[in-house]
């Protein structure tokens, strides 16, 4: 999104942003007020009273200071107002309580209403004081501020899709920029929001701080973050690019060895692994090739012979099995023959033997209790077997077949011990074909296995020689040659970008000698005139220093340059150019290292800073601290509360801990986890 700059060389003579009021709030109904604070445009310093009489924790340390700023932050539109535990202990101690502010914004009056308790519902209305807006019953919702101060914020923006990756500048990256975590310590001018406060915009990285400062101040051309962008997408794709190539390159080397491992291992081609790929000498892989090809014909000429001599055996075999076939037939004819006679005689003398059986037994008693040849039922029998004997005189063939059957039945016990002799050769000869056509098929599956290899050692080779020229670069590897050119062109894209850049860099160098003009008198202003303020922008980050005749180290010094680098930016909010609301919140920057007198001199030098040429104060900056301030600031009454433990802090009491952590432990309250 780029907005044309407005050029302009108005200013403004009061904050884009100013907090006029914050107010703390037991509860709306009934409405119970904490306690409020005032505000104004200039220097407003939240004094910590020095307690001697403080055994619990340091003196001047735990009575609110940095839930002060949190809350203004929260009223300004971030998501919460502290760390995790103590919003617990917030919500807790005050359920029904809510913060109140009331907020300028480009000289619009907006009073503000938000939870720190349990409620969900938060309020904004313009142009009505806070008490009203509390009494009222029909209050607008919160969102209404909230997409007031995103749109007034950001207006002065001339592009906004500039930081990394393409994001967008936010109203809440703004936010951060003026109004730093005290646990950042003030250590590096990026350090804006660690993940430690809780606050939810961890993820500033310092890339993107210095761009969107830089955008802020309008001090980057729209086509940088484009640029950006692009390197970083080319680097990606040089870095991907070149992995490729290096496998590319490295593709020969592995298909000869694959290869090579293949003719030797699979196809049995001696020495391919180690046989020259040249055209000339006794041992290359083409006569290794030839050799093995000449090597498998005659062995296929073998196979051939051993399949003959097979063919001739299993013709053998199935002939004298034939035969024993053939045998076996003729012994089933002759035996059904003999069961044929053997009826036929059966029907003839069976009666004839029955009457026998009977006239022997004639003489004996029957069941009755008779003479058997006295018995009725014997003689009825007697005269039956009589009239079947008539009936059934033999023929003369069938006298023939008897006589016939009687000299077979001799014979079947002959015709049985001469089965069971056949049966054992055919057994055998059984056998002896199973065995003779698995051999058979055995070196059929042979002779397919290696007439397929008569067919793929050559196309093998070939590829094997292939590769081999295409690593000596007698074969063009056009893959490789694709891609080396896209490399190429990669490549010169990105150094086309480096000179734009540099082209860029020089043409906002007029606008950076201006702002460093700036940073540099704040510097001597606040220490004194043989320092010096450097500002710079290197790869990744806009970097500031102070220096004497070299660049000073300590933590003292660097904490300074970023307190100081802050302020230069606020002094640059009153022109209409330069995005950024005139507000800027330091909590605690004394105990980041710095020293009493030092810390003196850059309030006493913010002090003498927030008012124009003009008499105006187009400039709000709000700091906590436990060190008291120099007299003149004391006289100038910029002191607007103070706070202490117990009643005296923010809550006017000891915050306590729900019964849900009750049983975690818990530390004595630094800076960062004011109460």
């Amino acid at each position: 999104m780029t907005r044309k700059a407005t050029k302009t060389d108005n200013r403004r003579t009061s904050p884009l942003f100013w907090v006029k009021q914050v107010t703390l709030y037991r509860s709306l109904s009934p409405v119970e007020e904490i306690r409020t604070i005032p505000f104004a445009p200039g220097l407003n310093i939240i004094q910590g009273k020095l307690d001697d009489s403080a055994q619990e924790f340091e003196s001047g340390h735990g009575n609110g200071k940095t839930t002060l700023c949190r809350l203004i932050r929260y009223c300004l539109g971030e998501k919460t107002f502290g760390q995790e535990h103590l919003v617990a202990e917030v919500k807790h101690c005050f359920p029904h309580g809510y913060v109140g502010a009331v907020v300028v914004v480009n000289d619009e009056e907006w009073s503000v209403l938000r939870t720190v308790g349990n409620h969900r519902k938060e309020f904004a209305r313009q142009g009505v004081s806070l008490a009203d807006l509390t009494a009222a019953e029909d209050r607008p919702a919160y969102s209404e501020f909230l997409n007031r101060i995103h749109e007034i914020g950001l207006s002065r923006l001339q592009q906004r899709e500039v930081l990394s990756g393409g994001e967008v500048i936010q109203w809440l990256h703004v936010l951060a920029l003026c109004s730093r975590d005290q646990e950042s310590r003030y250590d590096r001018f990026w350090n804006v929001r660690p993940s430690r406060s809780d606050s939810g915009f961890s993820k500033f990285t310092k890339v993107d701080v210095s761009l969107c400062v830089r955008a802020m101040l309008g001090m980057l051309d729209v086509r940088e973050p484009q640029i950006l962008k692009r390197q970083l997408e080319l680097e990606s794709e040089l870095h991907q690019l070149r992995k490729k190539i290096e496998e590319k390159t490295s593709e020969p080397a592995f298909h000869i060895t694959q290869l090579r491992n293949r003719l030797l291992n699979e196809y049995g081609v001696a020495q391919a692994d180690v046989a020259p790929l040249t055209s000339e000498g006794l041992f290359t892989i083409s006569k290794m090739r030839d050799a093995r090809l000449t090597s498998i014909r005659d062995e296929l000429d073998e196979i051939e012979r051993k399949i003959a001599d097979l063919d001739t055996q299993i013709n053998g075999a199935t002939a004298r099995l034939n035969e024993i076939h053939e045998m076996q037939e003729r012994n089933v004819t002759a035996n059904e023959a003999t069961a044929s006679g053997s009826a036929v005689l059966e029907q003839s003398v069976g009666p004839e033997n029955e009457r026998q059986t009977i006239l022997e037994k004639m003489d004996r008693l029957c069941p009755t209790g008779e003479l058997v040849r006295e018995c009725e039922k014997v003689k009825e029998k007697l005269v039956q077997l009589d009239k079947e004997i008539t009936s059934k005189k033999l023929t003369e063939d069938q006298r023939q077949t008897v006589a016939i059957v009687q000299r077979r039945d001799q014979a079947q016990a002959e015709l049985g011990r001469q089965v069971e002799r056949q049966e054992n050769p055919l057994q055998q000869i059984r056998a002896r074909l199973k065995q003779l056509n698995e051999e058979k098929n055995t070196l059929l599956k042979r002779t397919g296995i290696v007439s397929e290899w008569l067919r793929v050692i050559p196309r093998v080779t070939d590829e094997l020689l292939k590769w081999h020229r295409v690593e000596q670069g007698e074969e063009p590897n056009q893959e490789l040659t694709t891609l080396r050119s896209d490399e190429k062109n990669k490549v010169d894209e990105s150094e086309r970008l480096k000179a734009e850049l540099v082209v860029l860099l020089t043409k906002q160098n007029e606008r950076m000698q201006q702002f460093q003009s700036r940073f540099h008198g704040i510097v001597r202003q606040a220490i004194n005139s043989t320092f010096k303020g450097v500002v710079s922008v290197a790869k990744d980050e806009l970097v500031f220093r102070i220096s004497r005749e070299r660049s000073l180290a300590g933590e003292a010094y660097e904490t300074l340059a970023v307190l100081l680098a802050d302020l230069a930016i606020l002094l640059e909010s009153s022109s209409e150019s330069v995005c950024h609301p005139g507000l800027l919140i330091h909590d605690s920057p004394r105990e980041a290292d710095l020293n009493v007198r030092l810390y003196e001199k850059m309030l006493d030098a913010a002090f003498s800073l927030m008012t124009d040429g003009q008499g105006k104060t187009p400039y709000q900056y709000i700091v906590t601290t436990t060190t008291q301030p120099s007299e003149s600031l004391r006289l100038a009454n910029v002191t607007k509360e103070t706070l202490s433990s117990g009643p005296g802090s923010l809550f006017g009491m000891q915050l306590e801990i729900g019964s849900s952590d009750a049983n975690q432990g818990t530390l004595p309250f630094g800076e960062g986890s004011d109460t």
